[in-house]
């Protein structure tokens, strides 16, 4: 290959990663829907309600974190059992909509049944939740509820206090 072919093969190269690093530095900066990564519509107001579970644990000396993963864990049998209910219901309005006679009583009833779904998964976390405060000593739970509901400014993990 002569040199001038060889240069030009370099700079299109060099074009095209400096094009792709631009575009993920500049989706990380200035794209901050959480909606688009929710993927439902009004979901961005969701998202700021999530317990960051992990960043959370990280906040906490080894025997609370046991205890802390081991009340989850307890727990994480009956948030499936939710969380499937409420795909399921998902698939039935999927279904309702796309089917070819559209019955908007049967889609308001199953919508009613999805936020219903929603409710009780929501109650069935906060159960889990207050277990896990009554059982911490005041300074750990200060430091594992701050980390766990912090809403990230630019997305990814962001490193929690100290431990104890």
């Amino acid at each position: 290959m002569r040199t001038p072919r060889r240069l030009a093969f370099i700079l299109a190269i060099s074009i095209g990663l400096n094009l792709f690093l631009g575009g993920v530095i500049a989706s990380h900066l200035f794209w901050r829907g959480d909606h688009w990564r929710m993927g439902a519509p009004g979901a961005e107001k969701i998202s700021r309600h999530i317990f960051h579970r992990r960043a959370a644990a990280a906040t906490l000396n080894d025997d609370h974190r046991h205890m802390a993963n081991e009340i989850w864990h307890q727990s994480r049998q009956g948030h499936r059992s939710h969380f499937r209910a409420m795909r399921q219901s998902r698939q039935e309005i999927r279904q309702i909509l796309i089917a070819d006679d559209f019955d908007p009583k049967a889609l308001t009833v199953a919508y009613e049944k999805l936020n219903q779904q929603i409710t009780t998964a929501r109650s069935g976390l906060g159960g889990a939740i207050a277990e896990i405060a009554e059982k911490l000593p005041t300074e750990a739970r200060k430091r594992y509820f701050d980390a766990g509901f912090r809403r990230p400014d630019r997305g990814g993990f962001h490193h929690p206090p100290h431990r104890e």
